[in-house]
């Protein structure tokens, strides 16, 4: 990697597995001495997802390997801040959280600092997020609409969270309180989420999203004449209302009905007489972005440098 002078290295003592910090660190610190490259650390407890970006994208400077040590939350808003930041810098994520997409998507199977700091640096396109008009996200995995976020807050529950760390090698579903499943499918029945339209087709769906092929977890079943790749973006859509329970939680399942199609080029979804509160999950965190009439996703044409297997 020519031309790095400094590790950014962004954590939050919150990420599940935020013990193994320390390792990782002295990992980063070792190759840092031997290469010659200073060592910057920038935690984030607590903090709401622009004002990180605002706080973080000045600090970074031309020649930084920013390295994302902590779960999606952490390696999202660490992405964006690189890429708003706009400079000669390398991004690559150290997964310490429970689904670890981000790092799905970039590292594949590898987990380890070591391993990680010695992957390709390649251009890797995020997917921008247009909100009436205004850069919102850039996305490196996902966002989602709707039903999912009423399982988000269900899931960052700190009790919740706390059963996801025993259970993590199962799906975040397998922490829910089975008391507490009736009242989530009803929270998920009672959602408001607006009417909308895409290609000029009134849609009323209630759970909407863009992934990367690789945030799917493997359910979702591509035909066998298509090859996309792990950095590849898709738009899901389902209607949840009226579902069972177990199709509520595992609406995942739902995407191996079809590819509703890559996103090449753009993709634009008008709200119709839109006076609710739309909430954007954002690889595992809700954000609050008031009523929206108008949701425009593009491929960026400008790419961050990424280490990538």
């Amino acid at each position: 990697m020519d031309g790095i002078k400094r590790i950014v290295v962004v954590f939050s003592h919150h990420s599940t597995k935020a013990k193994r910090y320390q390792q990782v660190r002295d990992r980063l610190v070792a190759t840092g001495q031997e290469l010659g490259w200073g060592l910057r650390e920038v935690c984030l407890d607590n903090i709401p997802y622009h004002q990180v970006i605002e706080r973080l994208s000045p600090e970074l400077l031309d020649g930084d390997l920013v390295v994302a040590a902590g779960g999606d939350g952490i390696a999202q808003v660490t992405f964006q801040a690189v890429y708003q930041a706009n400079r000669a810098i390398i991004y690559g994520t150290i997964p310490l959280g429970n689904g670890n997409d981000i790092s799905r998507a970039l590292n594949g199977r590898h987990r380890s600092a070591r391993a990680i700091l010695n992957q390709s640096v390649v251009d890797y396109h995020p997917l921008n997020i247009v909100v009436d008009g205004r850069l919102t996200f850039s996305l490196a995995s996902y966002v989602t609409f709707g039903a999912t976020t009423v399982l988000v807050d269900c899931l960052n529950q700190t009790p919740i969270r706390r059963a996801r760390r025993t259970l993590r090698r199962l799906s975040p579903a397998a922490s829910l309180p089975l008391n507490q499943l009736g009242k989530i499918s009803r929270q998920i029945d009672r959602l408001e989420f607006p009417d909308f339209y895409r290609d000029g087709r009134l849609m009323w769906d209630d759970s909407i999203g863009f992934f990367t092929i690789s945030a799917a977890h493997n359910v979702l079943r591509l035909p066998k004449d298509i090859r996309l790749a792990r950095s590849e973006f898709f738009f899901h859509h389902a209607m949840t209302k009226g579902k069972n329970l177990g199709q509520k939680i595992l609406m995942a399942g739902l995407w191996t009905a079809k590819l509703p199609g890559v996103l090449t080029d753009l993709e634009e979804l008008k709200f119709t007489n839109n006076q609710v509160d739309i909430i954007a999950n954002i690889s595992g965190d809700n954000i609050h972005l008031g009523p929206v009439k108008e949701i425009v996703a593009i491929r960026s044409s400008r790419p961050v440098r990424v280490l990538f297997n």
